[in-house]
């Protein structure tokens, strides 16, 4: 008996020490389990903290080709500059040169980073140390274009009519005088594109003229480059409406490419006052030949500015005066910057402003898009 005890005490102590062993070997295993969920997760926040800088960096840099269109190298500093301000993992993100590609014919812009150690600046591990690991890499990619908007929030209420070929009078008078209007994009046209950003002009009510227009339809107003018709959403005369909308936005400001409008009366002294006032809350811009683009006084580019504003642009050929029906249809837009007003009698002085480019109050939904002479982009990314 005794020696059957002593048998059955010895194979306990040999079991004891197998499990010892299975132990041990369970606990290496849930260490690397450990390690590797804690490096994964870490690894996979590195990339999503670093997509993230890379859209933003493209987006900004996509947004400069709208304010400065053709600035390659404005384009890929503002990337730069724009990834520089975050960070991955506590490391300030590093953009070079050589990981920023810039389209000019699609206005895209596309941003690569990278974390690694061929860059010197991969991403520690922690747990997988262990294992023999120290380091791991990410790297991530983005691109952004600017397109045109197919509507606009917060127009001025003012619109004005492409520009067309002209014969003669600054009326438009296709009957008489051979003018006729060819839209952007297709041989021959003259109508408005961002080649006309920083054009200087004087915003002028527009005037009656003698003649009628195409078919007897349409007033011979006068369509001179930079005359303008106001406009409202609604089918009513309210100078008060037109002065508001200039000051500021109302909640049915939105606009899109095909939307009617109604040619609305407005007096000129109070789109003036109106047009002072806007100056006035915004009174530190100035345009800078330099640049072409807007500055404030810290010389600093403006963005958000009410006093850059979209407004939109219609076909001569489609403005009636007939019935109370809608008078124009939005065909496209262009950005408005508000210069300065002369001095004066008050409803004789003249308002100057300046095409730029434009896409803060710009987006894609609504309408059918905007056309090639666009002046109002929108941002997205692509990639």
């Amino acid at each position: 008996m005794r020696k059957f005890r002593s048998q059955i005490r010895n194979r306990v102590r040999e079991e004891q020490g197998a499990t010892l062993v299975l132990v041990a070997l369970s606990l290496s295993v849930l260490l690397g389990m450990a390690a590797l969920a804690v490096d994964t997760g870490m690894l996979l926040t590195a990339r999503t903290e670093s997509q993230r800088v890379v859209d933003a960096a493209a987006l900004a840099g996509a947004g400069s080709l709208i304010l400065a269109p053709g600035d390659e190298d404005l384009a890929r500093q503002t990337a730069i500059d724009y990834a520089a301000q975050n960070d991955v993992r506590g490391t300030i993100a590093d953009v070079q040169p050589g990981d920023v590609d810039v389209d000019l014919v699609n206005d895209r812009v596309r941003v690569r980073m990278f974390r690694t150690a061929e860059r010197g600046n991969p991403i520690e591990t922690f747990f997988a140390r262990i294992l023999g690991v120290d380091e791991s890499g990410v790297a991530t990619v983005a691109a952004a274009e600017a397109f045109p908007g197919g509507a606009v929030f917060c127009p001025l209420p003012i619109t004005m009519p492409d520009r067309w070929i002209n014969y003669g009078s600054d009326e438009w008078d296709p009957e008489g005088e051979g003018d006729y209007y060819i839209r952007p994009g297709q041989e021959a046209s003259v109508a408005y594109t961002a080649n006309d950003i920083g054009w200087r002009f004087n915003l002028f009510p527009s005037q009656g003229g003698t003649n009628p227009g195409q078919d007897n339809n349409t007033q011979g107003d006068r369509f001179e480059p930079g005359f303008y018709f106001p406009w409202l959403p609604q089918a009513f005369s309210g100078t008060p409406q037109i002065q508001q909308r200039i000051v500021g936005c109302l909640n049915d400001e939105t606009i899109a490419i095909g939307d009617p409008m109604w040619h609305e009366t407005g007096n000129k002294q109070a789109i003036e006052q109106a047009f002072e006032e806007l100056i006035a809350l915004y009174q530190d811009e100035h345009y800078d030949t330099e640049c072409n683009c807007i500055l404030d006084g810290q010389d600093n580019r403006v963005t958000g500015s009410l006093r850059t504003r979209p407004i939109p642009v219609f076909e001569p050929p489609s403005h009636t005066m007939v019935g109370s029906g809608p008078h124009f249809e939005v065909s496209n837009f262009a950005g408005v910057w508000i210069e300065s007003i002369d001095d004066g009698p008050p409803g004789t002085r003249n308002v100057w402003a300046r095409f730029m480019g434009f896409t803060g109050l710009a987006y894609a939904g609504g309408g059918t898009g905007g056309g090639p002479g666009s002046m109002i982009k929108a941002l997205r990314l692509v990639e």
